[in-house]
């Protein structure tokens, strides 16, 4: 299919042999349809947001006919909440952003995320600092728990005016309407996982299916999918004895079960990929991208002459020295989620061959 065009479905074809995929697509209101050996799912998951119950939310928009809840896919610019009281939920980065763009437009700037632990004012900003478990309240005035833990401990107002409007910074759920879940053994419409991948990106039963992109809170996006791609292409250059095969469908389902397991209830956790692995079931994002090239080079070695850096031998220094550019540039970030991103504005100036780095901060 041409870019640009329009697939509406894709499923497994009935054939003979390795399982193959049939995709249908359509240009200019012409539809097509072939089969192909295998699929790669690409499409990103910032389409359709996660739109949680917040506590006390019901009788709060009761309490005043002008009050609204959005989600962040939907701001656009923070002139649209000049004057008004604000609540942000959400501290990771369209939360901070927007805490951010809004401080100074709107009349008083409320952040709720889970890097609170107690409400805190500060009032010569505008901005109070909420932890999870808060409550929104009839009079539009916030109710934080004494101890910030949200289970049940005595409340107390939060300082500061009454919320008139809510933003939601609370991300997405994943969505490929072009995938029917049954045909397809998946699931993941309206969920915040995808199951059942194996290494977060190949259909355990179904392998010539593939998903870039899938994990959460990815550090550096560009080599991170890079790593995906370099693993993927790789298992689906194996025979296909090999691919499909009992004992390797069964080690990719353990993997997947393992995970499941590793998470518990916390299925929001599955793709969780971070700077550090944060809890069980979790990794960094650097151990995993190591972990896929390894698995790549045990049958495809490093050569000199490599097309590109994955497939050299330099590659895990490189990955190293962007490790260590990024894990500076993480240091930089903001204490509050209001404060100034200056960081976002620093250079840096990297030797490849040496792994060696600057920045220039008179920047940031």
């Amino acid at each position: 299919p041409p870019l640009g065009a329009a697939v509406p479905r894709a499923a497994p074809a009935a054939s003979e042999g390795a399982p193959r995929w049939t995709v249908e697509w359509t240009v200019d209101d012409v539809a097509h349809s072939d089969v192909f050996d295998a699929v790669v799912v690409a499409t990103g998951h910032y389409n359709k947001p996660y739109m949680p119950s917040l506590p006390g939310e019901e009788n709060w928009l009761a309490g005043d006919a002008a009050r609204r809840i959005t989600h962040s896919l939907h701001y656009d610019d923070p002139d649209d909440f000049r004057g008004q009281s604000v609540l942000v939920v959400g501290g990771r980065s369209s939360g901070v952003d927007i805490a951010r763009m809004l401080y100074g437009v709107a009349e008083w700037v409320y952040v709720l995320e889970k890097k609170c632990t107690s409400a805190t004012t500060h009032a010569a900003e505008a901005v109070t600092h909420v932890p999870l478990g808060t409550r929104l309240c009839r009079n539009g005035r916030l109710a934080a728990p004494r101890g910030g833990g949200g289970g049940g401990e005595e409340e107390e107002e939060v300082e500061g005016p009454p919320v008139t409007k809510v933003v939601l910074a609370t991300g997405y759920v994943y969505s490929f309407p072009f995938l029917d879940e049954t045909a397809c053994g998946l699931t993941f419409e309206g969920e915040r996982f995808v199951t059942p991948l194996y290494q977060h990106l190949m259909h355990a039963a179904r392998p010539t299916l593939g998903f870039v992109g899938i994990p959460l809170a990815v550090p550096c996006p560009i080599p991170f999918f890079e790593c995906q791609a370099a693993f993927l292409a790789e298992q689906w250059a194996k025979p296909d004895a090999a691919l499909h095969g009992a004992e390797a469908t069964a080690r990719r389902q353990a993997w997947v079960a393992a995970m499941r397991d590793a998470v518990g209830s916390r299925d929001q956790d599955l793709h969780y990929t971070s700077t550090s692995a944060r809890g069980p079931g979790t990794t960094s994002a650097w151990a995993y991208m190591r972990e896929l090239l390894r698995a790549t080079h045990a049958t495809r070695p490093v050569d000199q002459a490599g097309d590109c850096w994955l497939e050299r031998p330099s590659w895990e220094a490189r990955l190293t020295t962007v490790e260590a550019v990024y894990a500076d540039r993480g240091a930089r970030y903001p204490k509050l989620p209001w404060e100034d991103d200056a960081y976002r504005r620093c250079e840096y100036t990297v030797d490849w061959a040496s792994g060696t780095w600057s920045v220039d901060a008179s920047r940031c």
